[in-house]
């Protein structure tokens, strides 16, 4: 238990960062007893905007940040479960009270790490520069239930920063929790299809979860290609020739599609059916189908 100046020295650094993160984001506390929940405070950043000489906060994303008074690997084990339910971005906020300065490194590692591993017992949280973490997390593997997992830096911000200096602060802070929310949303959406820091890099998890769920999620992303393409079709300018591109494309999708239909009646459902329907009566009744069939015979013969 936390003895009365601890709990002194914790509320003071609290109320600095919440005052510090007010500058930029709207702030809530969870909680003000002395249990340690998860997360001293609940944050929505703002973007300044200025209208007929009136400033208005416009809204963007929540998130949650843990204060400690320096960097050090934090033993976050009471609060597995919290951080396995938590639906929105997670930070871990270092205040130096003398320099009056919150570092945040970012939680960008928790979305793929529950869903990689499995059962976890122990759970330590190490804050680092982004360019000393080789790994997102240790142990690499699954099933060996003590772990650690890295949290790289993402900012900081003084007391007295500027406005200008907030909004880079406001503009990296808003692209890192969009990147957490997608990583986040993906195992909402039973996808388990994850993005990395570096915008190039995507980790793609399989497994008896990803098992039950990816026919499902394929059909839907084809009826999407779909919709997309018959949008694209009827924005065509008349005689564009990025037509014929799009109607190979057709073709190769409606292949999948009647493959699918042959092979798992079942799985196809009406709103597939009826899209893919439409659009080949759409493209038949321009005489498309008919003219790439044409053309494909042209190539084969000039290939023979």
């Amino acid at each position: 238990m936390k003895t009365p100046i601890q709990l002194k020295f914790g509320w003071d650094r609290e109320k600095l960062a919440e005052y510090m993160l007010s500058r930029i984001s709207f702030t809530a506390k969870p909680s003000t007893v002395s249990d340690d929940l998860g997360s001293d405070l609940l944050c929505t950043l703002f973007r300044l905007e200025q209208k007929n000489d009136h400033e208005y906060r416009l809204p963007l994303c929540s998130f949650a940040v843990q204060v400690k008074s320096n960097d050090k690997i934090e033993d976050f084990s009471p609060n597995i479960q919290y951080l396995q339910n938590l639906e929105i971005p997670f930070f871990w906020g270092v205040l130096d009270e003398s320099a009056k300065r919150l570092t945040l490194f970012s939680g960008e590692n928790l979305p793929i790490f529950f869903h990689h591993v499995g059962e976890v017992k122990t759970l330590k949280i190490k804050p680092l520069e982004r360019n000393q973490m080789d790994a997102p997390y240790h142990p690499k593997e699954a099933r060996k239930y003590n772990y650690t997992v890295m949290f790289p830096k993402v900012l900081y911000m003084d007391i007295n920063s500027t406005r200008e200096d907030l909004n880079v602060v406001v503009s990296k802070l808003h692209q890192m929790c969009l990147l957490m929310h997608r990583n986040i949303s993906t195992c909402t959406t039973k996808e388990y299809i994850f993005e990395g820091y570096d915008e190039h890099t995507v980790i793609i998890l399989a497994g008896s979860n990803s098992a039950q769920h990816y026919r499902s999620n394929f059909i839907k992303r084809l009826a999407e290609n779909f919709y997309n393409l018959e949008w694209i079709h009827n924005n065509l300018p008349e005689d564009d020739r990025d037509a014929v591109e799009l109607l190979k494309e057709f073709k190769i999708y409606e292949d999948t599609y009647l493959g699918i239909r042959d092979l798992y009646p079942r799985l196809v459902p009406s709103y597939l059916k009826n899209i893919y329907e439409k659009l080949r009566n759409l493209l038949n009744t321009k005489g498309n189908i008919s003219q790439i069939a044409a053309t494909d015979r042209e190539s084969n013969l000039g290939d023979s």
